[in-house]
């Protein structure tokens, strides 16, 4: 329009110019010339004046105009430049843009105020929304890929559930103006993500509100480290005041023994005290002891399975035998209690023949019986076992009319140092370690245990053992709690070495051996052990200690067996570990007698190699 209304307006005023010129001019012409002649002379300067001016003029302005048009040119050119320059600066910016966020771990996008996409890099593309590419959020919400993951997995209700129960964490952003954080959690892909989130108000060039940006990182793995860490705190500090009260209770299970056998053995000193008096005494004193020995032996089971140092020993059984033999065991002690003891058995005793760790399922038995009879004042304990109907797993029981366990205890009744802070207002004796074990025993054996119980009525545990059928045929009692055997011998025929570096261990072993010895040699440490083995090569047994000053026990019997192979060696030591009889074995010992040494066990060991 503004080069047709320049040429509009060049050409009007070329026209108005000229009528004016050739108007006024005729008229002055006409005035001041009179001759015809002279009057068309002038008219015609007066045309070649008006061509010239009107020629130079309309030079002047066209000069001008395409001047204008020229620098105008020149500046469209520049702005088209600079405009491209921009466009490929825009271009290269955002290739930039696009290539980082698509290589980063880090979810990023955003939204128009309708909640719809105007961008999303590839890991919001992949982690959260399974678009194609990243074209195909843009112009899309949420909902559209939420609801078509859940079409194409109908039948998985948790595999797309993220943000539903999050809060519109967009709206809120809007509403508060400013950028936030965010929690937001869920399921994509069927699997739990926990993101944080960051959100702000999108702004465009001008200043005005558009939508909002977001940025999001996967924490799950940290919240979950997190989780487990504040789980590991908790079990930590549960673990350490379940400990302290397992020491506390320790203490007094210790103590109370030893003060009966400190105490009464004190009393045994007073002049004057009658037989029975003394009997009494004495009678005490083997129990606190009996009482002590199996609070230690708890603590040495108990380190031992904690620290992987129990084996499974498998050897035949017989199950009726084991069961009739703790029947016998226990039935003096309901007894006392005017408890009703009662065995169920499963199987024939030509049927009942097991493999299994002898000594692990007698003491599984052993501690489920004593609690039976700790905490039941008067009714019936029953045990024996069933078989199922494939004959492939075997269920025992121990079931008793005691005081129950209250529901919300039964679980951890048989975790290791829970019993000991277990409230338990009648203060019954025990470490609270015999359930623990007998979970470690029947899991080591494969099977399972549990309880079942109700408060003031009674429990019964059971636990299972796999069974296979073997060939069936009526075995011996291959378990057998020793009992005294040994022949009375009064010839005192042994010549016999005690190897002890401790005084009262020393003539405790001379006072049991004593009905057998003729002659009783005794040694300190291992290097005067092996010497006086070399000048009394006549020498019957040697009671070998394994902790000894200079040389200990094994290395004095390896010393011993270089000249002497045929003197019996026994040794015996405070350990109670099984792995201590190989370990003798190994050193050249013909056997191994734990401490403290039971009088009948020691009879039936010299039976074993002399009479």
């Amino acid at each position: 329009m503004k080069k047709l209304k320049f040429e509009y307006r060049i050409t009007f005023i070329y026209l108005l110019i000229g009528c004016l010129w050739i108007l006024f001019s005729d008229l002055l012409l006409k005035i001041f010339v009179t001759d015809i002649f002279v009057l068309s002379l002038f008219q015609m300067y007066k045309g070649w004046l008006y061509v010239f001016v009107t020629g130079l003029l309309f030079f002047l302005f066209l000069k001008t105009h395409l001047k204008r048009l020229r620098i105008r040119e020149f500046e469209l050119y520049r702005a088209k430049e600079n405009a491209e320059k921009r466009e490929n600066q825009y271009r290269d910016l955002y290739t930039l843009m696009r290539l980082m966020s698509d290589t980063m771990a880090d979810m990023l996008w955003a939204k128009d105020l309708n909640n719809n996409y105007i961008f999303a890099n590839k890991a919001m593309c992949n982690n959260l929304l399974s678009a194609v590419d990243t074209n195909e959020p843009i112009g899309k919400s949420d909902l559209f890929f939420a609801t078509r993951e859940r079409e194409i997995h109908s039948d998985e209700p948790n595999w797309h559930t993220f943000g539903e129960i999050c809060a519109d964490t967009d709206t809120i952003v809007l509403q508060n103006m400013k950028a936030m954080q965010f929690d937001e959690y869920g399921n994509v892909k069927n699997q739990f993500l926990f993101l944080d989130v960051h959100k702000a108000p999108l702004y465009d060039i001008e200043g005005k509100l558009i939508g909002v940006v977001g940025s999001a990182r996967d924490v799950t793995k940290q919240k979950q480290s997190e989780i487990e860490l504040v789980r590991a705190k908790e079990k930590a500090e549960e673990s350490d005041r379940l400990k302290s009260a397992f020491l506390a209770n320790m203490s007094h299970e210790i103590r109370t023994p030893m003060n009966g056998i400190l105490g009464f053995s004190a009393l045994l000193k007073k002049p004057n005290l009658n037989s029975d008096k003394q009997q009494q005494f004495i009678g005490i004193i083997e129990k606190s002891g009996i009482r002590m020995l199996n609070i230690i032996n708890d603590i040495i089971d108990i380190s031992k399975i904690a620290s992987g140092q129990m084996s499974v020993n498998f050897a035949d059984v017989n199950i009726n035998n084991v069961l009739n033999e703790l029947y016998s065991f226990f039935l003096e002690e309901v007894t006392k209690k005017s408890i009703e003891l009662k065995l169920v058995k499963g199987l024939l005793d030509e049927q009942a023949q097991y493999s299994t760790d002898t000594t692990k399922f007698y003491a599984i038995l052993t501690n489920l019986l004593k609690n039976a009879i700790k905490f039941t004042e008067n009714g019936i304990i029953e045990f024996g076992y069933s078989i199922n109907s494939t004959k492939t797993e075997l269920l025992f029981y121990v079931k008793d009319t005691g005081i129950g366990i209250p529901e919300d205890k039964q679980a951890a009744i048989f975790e290791r140092f829970i019993q000991a802070d277990i409230d338990d207002k009648m203060a019954r004796q025990g470490a609270g370690l015999g359930l623990s074990i007998s979970r470690a025993y029947v899991e080591m054996l494969d099977g399972k245990i549990w309880v079942e119980s109700m408060e003031k009525i009674g429990s019964t545990f059971y636990f299972t053992l796999p069974f296979k059928v073997e060939e069936q045929k009526i075995m011996a009692n291959n378990y057998e709690i020793v009992v005294e055997k040994h022949n009375n011998h009064s010839d005192k025929v042994l010549k016999v070495l005690i190897v002890e570096d401790d005084a009262s261990s020393a003539m405790l072993l001379s006072l049991l051996i004593d009905k057998y010895t003729k002659e009783l040699l005794n040694a300190c440490n291992g290097i005067e052990a092996v010497e006086i083995c070399r000048n009394n090569p006549d020498i019957d047994l040697i009671l070998m200690d394994v902790q000894l000053p200079t040389m200990n026990g094994y290395e004095a019997t390896k010393c011993i067996r270089e000249f002497n192979q045929t003197v019996i060696i026994i040794a015996q030591t405070a350990f109670a570990f099984a792995k201590d009889r190989e370990i003798a074995k190994e050193a050249g010992c013909n056997d191994y007698i734990s401490k403290p040494i039971n009088e009948n066990e020691f009879a039936t060991l010299i039976d074993k190699y002399f009479f």
